[in-house]
């Protein structure tokens, strides 16, 4: 009688490994710990930044207890936007119906900027087989408040038909303050 009831739990099992996701973030570098030409590698600065003469933005990757990046947006600038993005869109699998996108924040001098959508940002956008925008690129986190210490936000995002692959960006938008960003992680659904 024991014998059956061994069995059918090993099928249980057998049966049941396939149809669970695992969590594995898709993401190289998602904690920005190995730097490429000054930007934290498989990513690019994005927005209105770098050159002094052009904006007083600042991208930076620094180190305290780990690294992670630090954008720096100071008010009434007019170039508000300052975020780091993935290099290379990534493939995005048939089997896979939702990310899971999480990260860690922390914002300090926040202003909010003349428009409701404005904002600390997380975007993904869902590309079609030509690279063209599905839809509206989709803001997957927001924060719009001074955080004294590391918080964590996580979200899922449904895939629309038709996406073969997605870029994501996160960074301030239309307003200005100093906020930091570790430990990205993108984890397909299925």
């Amino acid at each position: 009688m024991k014998i059956p009831l061994i069995c059918s739990l090993v099928l249980i099992t057998t049966v049941c490994t396939p149809l669970c996701a695992e969590d594995v973030n898709i993401l190289e570098e998602g904690d920005f710990e190995t730097t490429e030409n000054g930007m934290p590698a498989g990513f690019i600065w994005q927005g209105f930044a770098g050159d002094a003469s052009v904006t007083p933005n600042r991208f930076a990757l620094v180190t305290e207890d780990s690294q992670f990046v630090r954008m720096t947006v100071p008010p009434d600038t007019g170039k508000q936007v300052a975020s780091v993005k993935v290099a290379e869109p990534i493939p995005a699998s048939k089997e896979w119906v939702a990310l899971h996108i999480s990260l860690k924040l922390r914002l300090r001098d926040y202003v909010q900027g003349g428009e409701p959508w404005h904002g600390v940002k997380v975007f993904v956008e869902f590309l079609d087989a030509e690279g063209k925008l599905l839809g509206v690129m989709v803001p997957a986190i927001s924060l719009k408040e001074d955080t004294a210490d590391w918080t964590s936000f996580d979200k899922e995002v449904e895939i629309p038909a038709g996406t073969e692959s997605f870029t994501l960006s996160a960074g301030i938008i239309g307003s200005s303050g100093e906020v930091d960003i570790d430990d990205l992680a993108i984890v397909p659904v299925q």
